[in-house]
Protein backbone atom coordinates (compact mmCIF):
# COMPACT_ATOMS: atom_id res chain seq x y z
CA UNK A 1 0.00 0.00 0.00
CA UNK A 2 2.79 2.43 0.88
CA UNK A 3 4.43 1.71 -2.47
CA UNK A 4 1.23 2.36 -4.42
CA UNK A 5 0.81 5.68 -2.57
CA UNK A 6 4.40 6.54 -3.59
CA UNK A 7 5.76 6.90 -0.05
CA UNK A 8 9.57 6.77 0.05
CA UNK A 9 10.99 3.32 0.82
CA UNK A 10 11.45 2.75 4.56
CA UNK A 11 9.07 5.47 5.73
CA UNK A 12 6.32 2.95 6.65
CA UNK A 13 7.07 -0.34 8.36
CA UNK A 14 4.89 -3.31 9.22
CA UNK A 15 5.98 -4.71 12.58
CA UNK A 16 4.86 -8.19 13.58
CA UNK A 17 6.27 -11.11 15.50
CA UNK A 18 8.21 -11.47 18.70
CA UNK A 19 9.88 -8.06 18.82
CA UNK A 20 10.13 -5.94 21.96
CA UNK A 21 6.81 -4.10 21.77
CA UNK A 22 7.92 -1.29 24.09
CA UNK A 23 10.92 -0.40 21.93
CA UNK A 24 8.83 -0.51 18.74
CA UNK A 25 6.14 1.72 20.26
CA UNK A 26 8.76 4.06 21.62
CA UNK A 27 10.09 4.77 18.13
CA UNK A 28 6.77 4.77 16.25
CA UNK A 29 4.91 7.90 15.19
CA UNK A 30 1.45 6.34 14.98
CA UNK A 31 -0.16 2.95 15.68
CA UNK A 32 -2.63 1.47 13.20
CA UNK A 33 -4.79 -1.32 14.61
CA UNK A 34 -6.44 -3.03 11.67
CA UNK A 35 -8.30 -5.96 13.21
CA UNK A 36 -12.03 -6.11 12.51
CA UNK A 37 -12.62 -8.92 15.00
CA UNK A 38 -15.22 -8.35 17.66
CA UNK A 39 -12.78 -8.30 20.57
CA UNK A 40 -13.88 -9.73 23.92
CA UNK A 41 -11.64 -7.28 25.77
CA UNK A 42 -9.79 -4.07 24.97
CA UNK A 43 -6.68 -5.00 22.92
CA UNK A 44 -3.49 -4.98 25.00
CA UNK A 45 -1.44 -3.36 22.22
CA UNK A 46 -3.78 -0.35 22.30
CA UNK A 47 -3.34 -0.01 26.06
CA UNK A 48 0.44 0.04 25.55
CA UNK A 49 0.19 2.52 22.68
CA UNK A 50 -1.97 4.79 24.83
CA UNK A 51 0.60 4.62 27.64
CA UNK A 52 3.19 5.87 25.15
CA UNK A 53 0.74 8.64 24.16
CA UNK A 54 0.83 7.58 20.51
CA UNK A 55 -1.91 8.55 18.05
CA UNK A 56 -3.96 5.45 17.22
CA UNK A 57 -6.02 4.61 14.16
CA UNK A 58 -8.47 1.78 14.83
CA UNK A 59 -11.76 0.38 13.54
CA UNK A 60 -14.96 1.68 15.05
CA UNK A 61 -15.97 -1.50 16.89
CA UNK A 62 -17.92 -1.52 20.19
CA UNK A 63 -15.17 -2.91 22.46
CA UNK A 64 -12.71 -0.24 21.36
CA UNK A 65 -15.15 2.69 21.27
CA UNK A 66 -16.42 1.77 24.75
CA UNK A 67 -13.08 2.65 26.37
CA UNK A 68 -11.91 5.59 24.27
CA UNK A 69 -12.37 9.18 25.39
CA UNK A 70 -13.62 11.57 22.73
CA UNK A 71 -10.70 13.94 23.34
CA UNK A 72 -7.96 11.34 23.11
CA UNK A 73 -5.62 10.83 20.17
CA UNK A 74 -7.79 8.03 18.76
CA UNK A 75 -9.03 8.15 15.18
CA UNK A 76 -11.66 5.67 14.04
CA UNK A 77 -12.19 4.32 10.58
CA UNK A 78 -15.54 2.91 9.65
CA UNK A 79 -16.32 -0.32 7.88
CA UNK A 80 -19.03 -0.99 5.38
CA UNK A 81 -21.28 -3.98 5.75
CA UNK A 82 -22.36 -5.30 2.40
CA UNK A 83 -25.80 -6.84 2.24
CA UNK A 84 -26.29 -9.26 -0.61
Amino acid sequence: MAHSLKYPRGIIEHIAGDLNVDSVLGTSDVVIYGSFLEEQSFPEILIKAMSFEKPIIAPDVPMIRKYVCLHSSFFFFFTLTLLW
